[in-house]
C-alpha cells in the first residue's frame, strides 16, 4: 500500500522549474553528478535508478556523462513533474512508485547504483529506514548508494553580505515556512547508522557548503526562496493553522526577492552519503 504523500511542496509547474534549477545548482555545488568513488567502480552497461526522481532532470544530466548503453530508471511517487517523454534521453525510463514501501520482485538486486536526493521535505524520522531498506533491496551485492540531502533547517539562519542588508521579511517568511518541515535536519546525525542497519557498509559522508562559491550565493538564495514560497503556498492550500493568505504569500515572496538583491542570502550544507551494499 502506498504511503501517505506528505511532500510539503506543491506538484505544479513553478515547483517543477525550481526542481530543474536545483538540479543544476546541485551539480555545480558538489562538483559531480555521480561521486568519483562510484564512477571508478561502475561496471559496463550499468543499471542506475534515481529513487524519488522528481522531474527526471538528474537522469537527463547523468545520461550525458555515461555510455549510451547505461540504463537509467527514475521512480517517483507522482508523475506530475516528469519531463515530457520526448525530452528524455532514449536510455531513461520513468515510472511511478513509492520509495517508502518495498519494491517489486523484479527490481530486487537489479541495480548497480541507486541515487536519492532532497527528500527530507517528505520525511518523518521513521521513513528514513524504509527508504534505505528499499534502496538496499534494489541493489546488487556490492552496488553503490549515493544519497544527497541539504540541511534545510540551516535556511532559518538568514545571512547578510553587508551589515545594512535587510533580512526581516526573509526571517519571518522562513520561520513560518520551515514549520512545515520540523524534521528536516534529522538525517544529519542519524542517516549513517540507518544505512548501516539497512545492510550497507563503508558509509562515507562528504559535505559541501552552498556558499563556498560567492558567485553561487544569489543562485542558491533564489532557489531557497522558491522552496519557501512553495511551502507557504502549500500551507494556504491545506488550510494550515496560522497560514498566511494567498495575497500575503505573494507579498512575502516579493519582499524576500528584494532582500536577496540587496545583500541577503541563504545557505545550507549539502551532505553526500556514499555507501556500498553488503
Amino acid at each position: 500500500m502506498p504511503s501517505k504523500d506528505i511532500y510539503a511542496l506543491a506538484r505544479e509547474p513553478t515547483e517543477t522549474e525550481r526542481l530543474n534549477a536545483q538540479n543544476l545548482f546541485l551539480i555545480d555545488c558538489v562538483g559531480y553528478i555521480l561521486h568519483h568513488t562510484i564512477l571508478s567502480r561502475l561496471p559496463p552497461a550499468a543499471r542506475i535508478c534515481d529513487l524519488a526522481t522528481g522531474t527526471g532532470a538528474f537522469l537527463a544530466s547523468l545520461s550525458k556523462e555515461l555510455p549510451s548503453n547505461t540504463q537509467l530508471d527514475g521512480i517517483d511517487y507522482s508523475d506530475a513533474a516528469f519531463m515530457p517523454e520526448e525530452q528524455l534521453p532514449k536510455n531513461v525510463r520513468m515510472t511511478v512508485g513509492d520509495a517508502k514501501v518495498p519494491g517489486t520482485n523484479e527490481e530486487t538486486g537489479l541495480y548497480d547504483v541507486v541515487c536519492i536526493r532532497f527528500i527530507n521535505a517528505a520525511m518523518v524520522p521513521e521513513d528514513w529506514a524504509k527508504v534505505a531498506e528499499r534502496a538496499a533491496a534494489m541493489l546488487k551485492p556490492g552496488g553503490a548508494l549515493q544519497w544527497i540531502e541539504a540541511d534545510l533547517l540551516q535556511l532559518a539562519t538568514v545571512l547578510r553580505t553587508h551589515p545594512k542588508a535587510s533580512t526581516v521579511a526573509t526571517e519571518q517568511a522562513t520561520a513560518r515556512a520551515m514549520s512545515s518541515t520540523p524534521h528536516a535536519s534529522w538525517f544529519v546525525t542519524n542517516l549513517a547508522s540507518v544505512l548501516e542497519n539497512a545492510g550497507f557498509s563503508q558509509v562515507r559522508r562528504y559535505v559541501s557548503s552552498t556558499d563556498r562559491d560567492v558567485e553561487g550565493r544569489l543562485w542558491m538564495t533564489k532557489i531557497a526562496i522558491g522552496a519557501q514560497y512553495a511551502l507557504l503556498r502549500q500551507q494556504v492550500m491545506s488550510g494550515a493553522e496560522g497560514a498566511l493568505t494567498a495575497e500575503q504569500v505573494e507579498e512575502a515572496k516579493e519582499a524576500m526577492e528584494r532582500e536577496a538583491e540587496g545583500g541577503m542570502y541563504l545557505r545550507a550544507d549539502m551532505h553526500t552519503f556514499v555507501a556500498w551494499r553488503k
